[in-house]
């Protein structure tokens, strides 16, 4: 496995790197290390890549530094076909909390425009260890994206103990019925055969997910969220309520707008979640 690691060079980075750390890969992973100046501008970051490059490298993985100059965004793309990466790692650069829903500019970027699967990063809001189990949430729409999402979480070699949680979203949107998040509501008039064939359709998803991961050893649940026409708040929502470490789920990427504007679902799902977002493609 070839992951591309962004550097900045900006406070933070002890973090960004001690949770990459805190992740599992295969022993055979490969971390390229890519720090972007501007043309012309004095490299500074030479003492944050051989850092995060000790830092790894103590992990037991083979590690390698890069020095681009250049448009941050084009540079890393570039690298990332040029080095062959199955993944990139990015830092999500919210500062404050007036800006904690927002992810920077480059992380942004990389999502829409990456070939490769692309990780935002985020440091736990607690110390998993000491709580917890590690915790994975796969998102399902049924679709070959979101196997494809699942495949890459059965290629992690999990520590024992790794909780997963599969999730799919209804979608009760229909016709006049808007939702049946309140269903002692008599302005909702959901009808009963509408609930059971989305809900049996959901189902479905999960078992397609759960025969993939069931070789894995994780300890797998599931769970179906009701949603009325926007299933990135009713997965947001989930994710909030159960906690995970990270979450994964795909992207359709079938053409070229959908590299521009890559999926609401998944884009919000990657700028608001609480923890760490893989987007798999």
């Amino acid at each position: 496995m070839r992951v591309l690691v962004t550097i900045d060079g900006l406070a933070g980075q002890e973090e960004f790197i001690g949770e990459i750390l805190g992740q599992p890969w295969p022993s055979s992973t490969r971390f390229d290390l890519l720090f972007v100046s501007a043309p012309g501008a004095k490299a500074n970051g030479g003492s944050s890549l051989e850092a995060a490059r000790e830092a790894l490298s103590a992990g037991g993985f083979l590690t390698i530094h890069h020095h681009r100059e250049g448009s941050p965004v084009h540079e890393i793309l570039t690298a990332a076909t040029e080095l062959e990466s199955n993944l990139i790692l990015a830092g999500d650069r919210r500062r404050s909390s007036l800006s904690r829903f927002l992810l920077g500019s480059v992380s942004t970027a990389l999502l829409r425009h990456a070939h490769a699967n692309v990780q935002i990063v985020r440091p736990r809001l607690h110390d998993y260890r000491a709580i917890q189990n590690f915790r994975v949430l796969i998102a399902t729409d049924g679709s070959p994206a979101s196997l494809r999402a699942a495949r890459a979480v059965a290629a992690r070699p999990w520590p024992p103990g790794t909780e997963a949680r599969i999730v799919s979203a209804i979608d009760l949107s229909i016709g006049p019925t808007l939702t049946l998040l309140k269903p002692s509501d008599e302005s909702f008039s959901p009808h009963p055969e509408d609930f059971e064939e989305a809900r049996h359709e959901a189902n479905s998803r999960i078992n397609a997910v759960r025969e993939i991961l069931s070789p894995t050893g994780l300890i797998l649940s599931e769970e179906i969220t009701l949603s009325s026409g926007n299933p990135r708040e009713a997965l947001l929502e989930a994710a909030t309520h159960w906690g995970p470490d990270l979450i994964f789920l795909g992207t359709h990427g079938k053409g070229p707008l959908d590299r521009i504007l890559l999926g609401s679902v998944s884009e919000a799902i990657a700028t608001h979640a609480p923890c760490s977002v893989e987007i798999v493609r």
